[in-house]
């Protein structure tokens, strides 16, 4: 990929239609004004044509096939509307389009035979000797939008792409923004490291007793829903169910035999109730677990006001990432809960609560877990690693033209 200064003045628009605010009798009226039928006399080609560029994707998860497009247009800037689950795909596929685009320089770059080349790679993005990405921004609209309400982001579309739109024209570009760069956690099979299709990117991780959680949140699949009068009844029933042998918090805390090694160093452990990771702290319906993690602008290793020139890091910078585990007892979990809502260390015994760069899980089934609100399926052995940083401008604010 070219420098930033050298892509054309285009943008790239990816709309999930299964997002919760395109899934109501409203949503799906306002899916069918912005886009016609996908990107054919809808509102947004009418008005900006060809500067922006529609994914033409129907389902969440085929969002890679509008990544080439994305990327031979040379696009400076990609804007999802959806949840944190469409802008995890968009992040994930661009990153895995990136790689099989970039085979050669791959293979060139390897300096070990036994090295993980593909991770090394992607550690390198948006770092003076890998490749610089795309601008991303997600406008709210999906079921969980957890790390695009931690940054404020907008639910209002036109707006953003008004103002991305206007910079590009008046020559400034994305650094007429306030810019944040977002650290990543690569997921990836310990079984074949060097795959893309068995990588996933994501800012949120959550498995065992969190993904079982998720599996009866998603089961409603009524307009507009699951939403939060979902998660807050499924939340009373967990609580409620303490007391009787079995119950649904029983059931969603069953624990997974597994070893599980944080920065190499093995936990004294042989099951665990979940394990959930984070390079943020963001708010899910009031829960702050994340209290180590970066939650605001000025907070995050690099950010830049409106105006001001980026600084490159030479090579891959490993931000590391929040993670809990252990073998805890659903009522330490429950006793937790107040102290969560403040965004406060929950004080859990048996809880293992760190920053870390690597964690390792292994396990006799394979691995379910939700990455940013998409349920995934990896193999027995899963890798989640510290990765590349995102940059996100904040299309919300106007652009400084000076």
């Amino acid at each position: 990929m070219k420098n930033m200064g050298e892509l054309s003045d285009k943008i790239g628009v990816i709309l999930n239609p299964n997002a919760g605010m395109f899934r109501t009798k409203k949503g799906k009226k306002e899916l069918e004004r912005l886009i016609g039928r996908w990107g054919d006399g809808g509102y947004l080609q009418e008005k900006y044509g060809d500067r922006v560029i529609i994914g033409a994707n129907k389902k969440a998860d085929a969002v890679q096939y509008t990544c080439d497009e994305f990327l031979e247009s040379k696009v400076c800037l990609v804007i999802t509307i959806g949840g944190d689950g469409t802008s995890g795909n968009m992040n994930t596929n661009m990153a895995r389009r990136i790689v099989e685009r970039n085979k050669k320089t791959i293979d060139e770059m390897c300096r070990a035979p036994d090295e993980e080349h593909m991770i090394r790679f992607l550690k390198q993005l948006n770092t003076k000797k890998g490749k610089k990405l795309i601008y991303m921004y997600n406008v709210k609209a999906g079921t969980t939008n957890v790390g695009s309400s931690m940054l404020e982001f907008t639910d209002d579309l036109e707006p953003a792409i008004d103002n991305a739109l206007l910079a590009i024209d008046k020559g400034y570009g994305m650094r007429s923004f306030r810019r944040v760069y977002v650290p990543t956690i690569i997921g990836y099979s310990a079984e074949e490291p060097d795959n893309p299709a068995r990588m996933e990117v994501m800012l949120q991780y959550a498995d065992a007793g969190i993904r079982r959680f998720f599996d009866e949140y998603y089961k409603d699949k009524g307009p507009g829903k699951p939403n939060r009068k979902t998660a807050y009844w499924l939340i009373g029933k967990a609580i409620a169910s303490l007391p009787l042998p079995g119950g649904f918090i029983h059931q969603l805390a069953k624990k997974i035999p597994c070893n599980v090694e944080l920065d190499g160093q093995k936990l004294p452990i042989e099951q665990r109730t979940t394990l959930v990771a984070s390079t943020i702290n963001g708010s899910l319906y009031g829960l702050k677990p994340f209290y180590r993690a970066w939650k605001e602008f000025d907070s995050f290793p690099r950010h830049y006001e409106a105006g001001e020139s980026e600084e490159m890091p030479e090579d891959m910078v490993e931000r590391g990432f929040h993670v809990m585990t252990g073998d805890v007892e659903p009522w330490r979990i429950v006793m937790a809960i107040p102290k969560v809502l403040m965004g406060k260390k929950t004080g859990i015994k048996d809880m293992y609560d760190k920053m870390v760069k690597d964690a390792t899980i292994e396990q006799l089934k394979d691995v379910t877990y939700v990455a940013d609100g998409t349920r995934k399926t990896e193999g027995k052995k899963l890798v989640l690693t510290s990765g590349f940083e995102i940059g996100m401008p904040y299309l919300h604010e106007t652009p400084m033209l000076r």
